[in-house]
């Protein structure tokens, strides 16, 4: 009502409202300096009016709500480009460890030893007979080998360095998410029946600002005023009151979540960049550094050493030193376990594509496996598998198929002859075989697979053996029924097979060899490829490896590989290691430059001499390295292929001794003259030298791996300045090989792990460029992004921040409002007083 009572309410209201009013800009000025927090002020209202004869009487003033002077549009945009700004940062700090790695400062930069190594070669020619230009060779090839260790260990350093700071951050984000959890929940149940819960709000932005950081996310509000944050791919980290953890395994960031039975599910995230945030700079420049990838900073130096060593001693190889060798020559390369994993591609599905990054072997990448036959496919597989360079080498294992046989016009008697790779053989029709395609096709078959045992087993033909075999097409085989088919027995290989000379006695003048229905092959040398491989795909390895292909088996059974893993199968995961498989042993693959290899049409020769230097045979020993398969091939090879030259002392025995002996010891290969022999090489086509470290300069096969031949360590004399004659002969002051390796500094179409063709200076100069400019971009990308968000952080402070000159005029003005509610209460009073006094 009104009267006296009245104004002495409005007055009590009022001084209430506005001590409030000083509260909450006290609460302001005392966190002025408070990271993310958000000014703060108290909205007012009119009080209800009354009823009063003249109308409606006001009720005085009253607090409504405490509210935050809030963008969250510029909060939105603040978080954004707060993931971006660590994202540069973590990629600025992790390049700052990188780039002195590769420094080129003069003097110790590698490109000056790369030219100091190529120099001492060319004054080597110049006087290839000297003990001190060999020493020179020597001592520059070990400066170039300790420079590329030290750069391999400072590369593993920093990938450790970079990893604590992962690891860290990654802590970072489990215990953020975990914190943004507990206060939705604090948040939900502080508002329930009051106001927005500010300081709790403003903690959480504040975390969520921390988080957006480290990683790329976004977030919004459900109804309840809980945050739900995403990553950027959509998986959760928080919704309500839960949360979820990343982890770091394998040099993969993983989002970890639990299913109905309280197992652990682990999705892979990726390992770079578009993760956003720290995080993801960090893996970024992680991932340049990673063993095995041959396109990151790590794998280029790789490649460097990798196509450094296989070039010179492709070339060091056919050469020759002052002397013969007359003593062991043991590899310098070590031969491995391979593991052979095969697997036959789906015909139900093998017109279906597989896209690119489907399959990642060790984490890399295989790019897309196009459909199509079976034999398509399988070829499209091994072809992608090999160009991502990911230390497994796949292979197609050779088939020839015929069209289907005539059998109708045979009689008994007639007969057929043709050969396989040299091998005759010869069948004469039986009964049965007329008119039954089936019983013919079958018996030719079997006649095939006889003549080719026959002729492994002859002591006199020399090894390795001839490993075909021949069946019957079945219409699911890759050939017609009754089709003839012949095929390498050994998985993956790809040597060739050639059918010829078809000839045949019939007693219907109107018959001829087409009825075998090979005519179409007769005459041409096959190698695996796209219409001529048996459907299946081979993969060797001398390491452990890991197959992702999905989260289930649904490309793993495309290519035939589904029932491997027989531990925990349906899991699209397989994990091969060598020495655990049937088909595991010592193949040539097993060498890390296996891929050199030539076992189609591959030889080198051995020239044999007497202790005096003479001559022991009057012609180089050639020695055939087709379809050898196993390192026990390569050794029969060598051994029978000079006792068959008549290198031997006793050509009768049951098993002669070669003068030169080989043989597989400590996982090396190894040649042993005996009875007084020496011998030197020449013209390897096959590339085993090169692959097994005979006769060359460097050891190794990457930056890590690279050394010094201790063949020439042990004798400078084997350094191969010169070449073997054509007549044998080997002259001290020949240049020959010597100006050979010299000119490899300029040769620029060496091929590199990878793919990429240069030479290997101007390779390598690209590897330096690619870091520099860079490490520049990053730093422009880092001084204008820091810009933007501090202007954004001036355009938040504009409505949420607080000013201390603002506030302290709010505080004058409130305190006045304050006084003059005081101020009405004594009036009040007074009129109280006066009317009691009147009414006593």
């Amino acid at each position: 009502m009104s009267g006296i009572t009245h104004v002495l309410n409005i007055a009590k209201q009022a001084l209430l409202t506005h001590q409030m009013s000083i509260q909450v800009t006290g609460h302001n000025v005392a966190n002025v300096d408070t990271p993310g927090y958000t000014r703060q002020s108290l909205s007012l209202k009119a009080n209800e009016a009354i009823p009063v004869g003249t109308g409606l009487l006001g009720g005085g003033v009253m607090g409504d709500t405490i509210t935050r002077n809030y963008d969250q549009f510029m909060v939105e945009r603040i978080a954004r480009q707060s993931s971006l700004m660590g994202n540069l940062e973590a990629q600025q700090q992790a390049l700052r460890v990188v780039e002195p790695i590769f420094n080129e400062a003069r003097g110790l930069a590698l490109n000056d030893l790369l030219n100091q190594f190529w120099n001492s070669w060319q004054e080597l020619s110049d006087n290839p007979e000297t003990l001190a230009s060999r020493q020179n060779v020597l001592q520059h090839g070990q400066l170039l080998v300790d420079h590329l260790g030290i750069m391999n260990g400072e590369i593993i350093r920093a990938r450790s360095d970079i990893g604590v700071s992962l690891k860290a951050g990654i802590n970072d984000v489990n215990s953020l998410t975990t914190q943004i959890a507990e206060l939705n929940a604090k948040i939900s149940t502080a508002e329930v029946a009051r106001g927005q819960a500010n300081d709790l709000r403003d903690r959480r932005d504040n975390l969520v600002k921390e988080l957006s950081s480290l990683l790329d996310i976004s977030q919004f509000a459900d109804k309840n005023g809980s945050y739900t944050i995403l990553l950027a791919n959509g998986h959760p980290l928080v919704e309500g009151q839960e949360s979820w953890r990343v982890d770091w395994v394998d040099d993969q960031l993983n989002w970890l979540s639990k299913d109905a039975n309280g197992r652990t599910i682990s999705r892979p995230l990726g390992t770079g960049a578009h993760l956003g945030g720290k995080v993801g700079g960090w893996l970024e420049i992680h991932s340049e550094l990673t063993a095995g990838n041959p396109n990151n900073y790590a794998g280029r130096l790789e490649a460097l050493a990798n196509a450094l060593v296989r070039e010179l001693n492709q070339v060091h190889a056919d050469g020759i030193g002052t002397i013969r060798f007359s003593e062991p020559l043991v590899g310098g390369e070590l031969g491995a376990m391979t593991s052979v994993t095969t697997g036959r591609i789906d015909a139900g599905t093998a017109h279906r594509t597989i896209p690119a990054g489907t399959i990642t072997i060790n984490g890399l990448s295989i790019g897309e496996i196009r459909g199509g036959s079976v034999m398509e496919k399988a070829a499209n597989t091994v072809n992608a598998i090999n160009q991502a360079d990911s230390g497994v080498i796949a292979g197609l294992t050779t088939q020839v198929t015929g069209a289907p046989v005539d059998a109708a016009g045979l009689t008994v008697a007639d007969t057929i002859s043709f050969t396989v790779n040299g091998v005759e053989v010869n069948y004469t029709v039986q009964a049965g075989d007329p008119g039954d395609n089936a019983a013919f096709a079958a018996n030719l078959a079997a006649a095939a697979n006889g003549a080719i045992q026959a002729h492994n087993g002859d002591a006199d033909n020399l090894p390795p053996k001839v490993t075909i075999e021949a069946l019957v097409g079945d219409g699911g085989n890759g050939a017609a029924t009754n089709a003839l088919i012949f095929r390498n027995t050994n998985a993956g290989d790809q040597s060739s097979i050639t059918i010829d000379n078809l000839a045949g006695d019939f007693a219907d003048p109107g018959l001829s060899p087409a009825i075998l229905g090979l005519a179409a092959v007769a005459g041409e040398t096959l190698t695996a490829d796209a219409g001529h491989n048996t459907g299946q795909i081979t993969l060797f390895s001398d390491q452990p490896y890991t197959i992702q292909a999905g989260v289930d088996d649904t490309f793993l059974t495309q290519l035939g590989l589904h029932n491997i893993d027989t531990e925990t199968p349906g899991n699209g995961r397989l994990t091969i290691t060598p020495g655990e498989g049937p088909n595991d042993a010592f193949l040539l693959a097993g060498y890390k430059h296996s891929q050199e290899l030539n076992t189609e049409n591959g030889s080198f020769s051995i020239w044999l001499y007497n202790d005096d230097g003479s001559l022991a045979l009057p012609q180089p020993v050639e020695v055939s390295l087709e379809r050898a398969y196993s390192v026990h091939d390569a050794v029969n090879a060598i051994n029978n292929a000079i006792i068959n030259a008549g290198g031997t002392d006793n050509p009768l025995a049951a098993s002669p001794l070669p003068w030169v002996q080989a043989s597989f010891t400590d996982h090396r290969l190894k040649l042993t003259p005996t009875g007084g022999h020496q011998f030197a090489f020449t013209a390897d086509s096959s590339n085993l030298l090169q692959v097994t470290g005979l006769n060359t300069f460097f050891t190794g096969h990457s930056a890590g791996t690279i050394g010094i031949n201790q063949t020439i360590i042990k004798d400078l004399n084997h350094l191969a300045a010169g070449q073997v004659g054509p007549n044998g002969e080997i002259y001290p002051g020949d240049n020959t090989n010597a100006l050979a390796i010299s000119g490899l500094q300029h040769k620029d179409d060496i091929e590199f792990l990878g793919g990429k063709r240069n030479s290997l200076n101007e390779f390598y100069n690209s590897l330096v460029g690619d870091i520099g400019n860079r490490s520049r971009t990053v730093k422009r990308n880092v001084e204008f992004n820091s810009l933007v968000l501090n202007q954004m952080n001036e355009m938040r402070d504009t409505i949420s921040g607080v000013s201390l000159d603002e506030e302290m005029a709010n505080l004058i003005k409130f305190q006045h409002a304050y006084t003059a509610a005081a101020r009405l209460i004594s009036k009040s009073d007074e009129m109280l007083v006066t009317l009691l006094d009147t009414v006593r």
